[in-house]
Order: C-alpha cells, then sequence, then structure tokens
C-alpha cells in the first residue's frame, strides 16, 4: 500500500493504524438492500433462502439500515438471481447505506441526489419517499447516467427526474426548491483500496486536493438549490481529513446560513477526527468498506422556491386504447417529449439547460401511432393496477425463460400482458392468442 497514504492515516489513527491496515485483507462481506417498494425483508429472506437451499440465518441484519442485510455466502451471485431483476433488492456496499439513512427523506418531500451514478443511494432516497414528492437525480457522466436510469427504473421509482448535466447547469433551474440534497461526493477513494487496485494506484496527497477543490465547487453549486430550512449531507468514501472534516470551515465560513447538524456516532461508528459532530466508518470498526458522512442545515427565512407547472395537454387514441386495461393508475400529470410519454406526479416543468435522460416515469413511445409500454412502466406497476397479468414463482420454468428473453408458450387473450414473479411485475409481453411474444428489455436480460 501507498507508503504516503499509510503515513498519513497512521498520524490520523495512531494505535489503530495496524488493526486498518490488517482490514484490509479480511474478506468482503457480500450485502443488499431490500426494495420495500417490491417487498418485505422477511419475505424476501423466506423466499430466496428455500430457492437457492441455504440457511435464512445467511442473511443478517445491518445495524445502520432496517432495510440492509449481509450475506454471509460466497456462494450466492446476486446479479443473476430474478429477485434482482424484479428489483427486489440492490446490491450495494453495507456502510454506504448510512449517508441516506442520516439524510432521512420522508414522502412528498423533494430529494436532488447530485452525483448519483450509479444509483443505489438514489434508490434508496426513492424507497423512501414512496412515490410521494420528487427525486432528482444526477450524474455528470452521460455513460453513468443510461446506468443510473436502468437502476432507477428496475427499482420501480415512479418519480424521478434523471439527469446528466453539471452542478451550476442544475442550480440556475432549482434555486432554493429542494427539501433535501445528498452530495456523495466524488473523492479519491481512500476506502476503495481493497477492491479498486487502480484507486490506490493513483492515490497521491494532490490527488487528495485536485478533489477537495472539485467537492468544494459541487458543494457551493448544492447549497444554492436548498431551500431554507433544508438539511444537506455530505458524504465521500475516503479518510483524508482534507477531503471531509475540513469542508466543516469551508461550509460555515462562506455560507452564514449554513450550519453543521451534530450527528452521534452509533453502532461502532464514530465521531470526526478531532471530535467533529460527524461521522466516520472506518473498516476497522465495522463489516464495511468505510464512508464520511456529514450533515448540514440552511436557515429558515420567507424566501420562495421555484415552481412552476406543466401542462396536461397529451392526447393518443392508441395511449387511451392501452390505457383502458388498467384497474387504477398514478395521479398526476402526462407529457409527451417526440416519440416518448412520461408521466410526473409532483407537477413541476424542467426548463432548458440541463439534459435530462428520463423526464419522469417513461411510460412508453408511440410510433406509426402505435404505443408501446416501456420496461419502466411495468417495474414501476403494483399487482393489481393493470388488468391482464401473469405471476410466476421462483421455482417455475417459465421464470427463467421470461428473463432470457424466450417465448412464452401459453394461450392468453391477445394484447398486452404484465408478466410478475412473486406479485413483483418484471416486463411486458405481447399475446397473439396463442403464445407470448416477449418484450422483456433486451439490454436487462440474463445470459
Amino acid at each position: 500500500m501507498n507508503t504516503e497514504f499509510q503515513n498519513k492515516i497512521k498520524t490520523i489513527l495512531g494505535k489503530e493504524f495496524d488493526a486498518f491496515i490488517a482490514s484490509y485483507n479480511n474478506p468482503t462481506i457480500k450485502s443488499i438492500r431490500v426494495n420495500t417498494l417490491k417487498i418485505d425483508t422477511n419475505k424476501l429472506i423466506t423466499a430466496m433462502s428455500s430457492n437457492l437451499n441455504i440457511n435464512p440465518e445467511v442473511f443478517t441484519s445491518i445495524p445502520w439500515c432496517s432495510t440492509g442485510l449481509y450475506l454471509n455466502s460466497n456462494d450466492i451471485t446476486l446479479g443473476k438471481q430474478p429477485y434482482y431483476h424484479a428489483g427486489a433488492y440492490y446490491i450495494q456496499e453495507a456502510s454506504a447505506m448510512i449517508p441516506v439513512e442520516i439524510l432521512n427523506p420522508i414522502p412528498g418531500d423533494k430529494v436532488l441526489d447530485l452525483c448519483a451514478a450509479p444509483g443505489g443511494k438514489s434508490v434508496q432516497i426513492g424507497v423512501k419517499l414512496e412515490g410521494q414528492g420528487l427525486l432528482v437525480t444526477n450524474d455528470i457522466s452521460p455513460k453513468r447516467t443510461k446506468a443510473l436510469t436502468k437502476n432507477i427504473q428496475m427499482a420501480g421509482i415512479n418519480n424521478a427526474i434523471v439527469t446528466n448535466s453539471t452542478p451550476d447547469q442544475l442550480s440556475k433551474q432549482y434555486p432554493s426548491f429542494f427539501d433535501k440534497i445528498l452530495v456523495d461526493a466524488p473523492c479519491s477513494g481512500e476506502g476503495m483500496f481493497k477492491k479498486d487496485k487502480n484507486a490506490e494506484k493513483n492515490w497521491s496527497n494532490n490527488y487528495v486536493l485536485e478533489c477537495q477543490s472539485i467537492q468544494r465547487d459541487i458543494l457551493k453549486e448544492a447549497i444554492k438549490m436548498l431551500k431554507p430550512g433544508g438539511k444537506l449531507v455530505y458524504s465521500t468514501c475516503t479518510f483524508s481529513p482534507e477531503e471531509n472534516e475540513d469542508h466543516i470551515e469551508f461550509i460555515s465560513t462562506n455560507f452564514p446560513t449554513m450550519h453543521l447538524d451534530p450527528l452521534e456516532p452509533f453502532a461502532s461508528l464514530s465521531n470526526g477526527i478531532n471530535g467533529e459532530k460527524v461521522l466516520r466508518a472506518w473498516p476497522h470498526l465495522i463489516n464495511g468498506t468505510g464512508h464520511f458522512i456529514s450533515s448540514f442545515k440552511k436557515d429558515d427565512s420567507n424566501i420562495s422556491s421555484l415552481s412552476p407547472q406543466i401542462s396536461n395537454d397529451f392526447y393518443s387514441e392508441s395511449f387511451d386504447k392501452f390505457m383502458e386495461d388498467f384497474n387504477s393508475f398514478y395521479n398526476g400529470t402526462i407529457h409527451q417529449i417526440k416519440d416518448n410519454i412520461y408521466f410526473l406526479i409532483d407537477d413541476i416543468k424542467f426548463l432548458k439547460g440541463p439534459r435530462v435522460e428520463c423526464m419522469g416515469l417513461h411510460l412508453g413511445s408511440i410510433k406509426n401511432d402505435r404505443f408501446k409500454p416501456s420496461q419502466a412502466l411495468a417495474t414501476s406497476l403494483k399487482i393489481g393496477m393493470f388488468k391482464n397479468i401473469l405471476n410466476l414463482n421462483l421455482s417455475d420454468p417459465l421464470t427463467l425463460k421470461y428473463l432470457k428473453g424466450e417465448t412464452l408458450n401459453i394461450d392468453m387473450d391477445k394484447g398486452w400482458v404484465l408478466i410478475c414473479l412473486d406479485n413483483m411485475p418484471l416486463g411486458w409481453a405481447k399475446s397473439t392468442g396463442s403464445f407470448l411474444k416477449n418484450q422483456y428489455n433486451p439490454n436487462w436480460r440474463m445470459n
């Protein structure tokens, strides 16, 4: 390991340094977070344990996240399980679950995840919002934003706008708007050394200072977007104080309306290196790679936030016909961008400027006057909303056939059919009357 890095950490940790270094040789424990929009924790444990023929005790609780589970087994490939494709859980490093727990979004909040890809924390926020309020989830990288969109859609989150913009572009559109903002900032990645050798190889103190400068630029724009009385959580997966505690003074000095929101240690988490009321998750003290978390509040005031409306002037005969197959649907606004149809629960106009990857819930597209429902619409639905369903289970061979994109030889009435797994929608099929044409997203299919 980099000698300069070791010397720096030894100065911080003192007697704990040897235990810290030894932790990098410990095996990594797999962890997942249950998506309670789809399934409750006990049902997931029971179903997966039975299907995989493993002891339910393999799953153990993560102390700082009520829906987080350690999986004490190396024999399970989590990304190849049908429940993963149903969005029943998200694979996430355990300490990375802490920042959103501290942010504590509640239904109805307007929340921004500013540096979001690949989307684990955004999914965690979206699940907590329970379809109420608004989630704007952003990343500056076009490629990473596509992965972010997939994870939002697979989780069935129906109240998110996914953007691919710089922080200064967003701050022009959303001044003093968000109730809560998460800045899980790009950093030197010292907590990732165990699984990312490039992070260790590229490390230098100069790189730490470069990251600090980028983080401060991001924070400046994030604070502009925070509503008076709002809450901002800043986090990293690194240990250098330049990227962590040093920002406390930077924020308090440059933004007098922002104040540190004190955090008390719990579940083997500790405070800052000089006793600052922030949280540090050290890898030698927890089952996780490590994280830094701080929380700030903005003074309340009478400043009003941006609240424009979007018109609901969309009409399509083929879309209306498709909607006849619903027993119920969400309340909100339907709007069209080119050939694509979107839905927003929270009626907010997204102004020109930011690059939008997904403007709310993507319902589908219209071509040649025919409406084709989207994968995102399918995974967002609850059982009972759509009339025509085929509900499979984990032991049914048709489940894997569907997830692999194969045709299902089943007689059903002609039209669109929602394919479900244990009451969790997987995607669409089109019935010819004698068999089901598979419409599962080709990019999501199992090999």
